[in-house]
């Protein structure tokens, strides 16, 4: 898996204009994943047979060279579940059982104000292996677990400081018998390396 784990920092509750919307999911699921994809959007997917990165464009999506890594293929009949996201949105979709699939959409600047934490989730990968376009393959450690980051990493290995990591958001609703915050639902809303995470949110 390409996801490793969460970091433990607590993190500010704040607040955001944020919509949940079911989406009908028809066809080849994939063909419909592509047919959602715009500039700038990231996808990962988890399948029977391994972790799928790709670069999201107008209505279509690049994969890694197999020159660069033998990534598992993006199909129907192993897919368990993709996301599709870029920092204001993301799309989520995921097999309900055999031959039926469900998806829904979380959009950020638009609809009722919510609270929300993010979080980033370190991904494996502590040595960059190759670069080929715009993946770059990484392994962690002796472990031989290896997968094709959607991005360029300057570094040649990956300490704590340059950890790549997923971030993730969080939002949140209050139980009406115990006025607890509890995570209601979450996010993809980027993938990149430690350092680079001096964004607002």
């Amino acid at each position: 898996m390409a996801h490793e784990q969460s970091t433990h920092t607590v993190r500010s509750v704040r607040q955001i204009q944020s919509t949940l919307t079911t989406l009908p999911v028809s066809g080849d699921p994939c063909a419909w994943l592509k047919a959602q994809a715009r500039p700038g959007m990231r996808l990962l997917a988890h399948a029977d047979d391994g972790v799928i990165w790709a670069i999201a464009g107008e209505q279509a999506l690049t994969f890694p060279a197999e020159t660069l890594i033998d990534q598992a293929a993006l199909r129907a009949p192993t897919l368990i579940w993709a996301r599709l996201f870029d920092r204001t949105q993301e799309i989520f979709l995921w097999r309900v059982a055999e031959g039926r699939w469900a998806a829904r959409r979380i959009a950020d600047d638009v609809g009722e104000v919510v609270a929300y934490i993010d979080e980033p989730h370190l991904l494996w990968g502590t040595a960059v292996v190759a670069a080929e376009g715009a993946f770059t393959r990484v392994a962690e450690g002796q472990q031989g677990l290896e997968h094709a980051f959607p991005a360029a990493i300057a570094a040649e290995k990956l300490d704590d400081a340059q950890r790549l990591h997923l971030d993730v958001r969080h939002y949140l609703a209050e139980e009406e018998d115990t006025g607890w915050q509890r995570i209601a639902y979450s996010r993809l809303t980027g993938a990149t390396g430690m350092e680079e995470t001096t964004h607002a949110s």
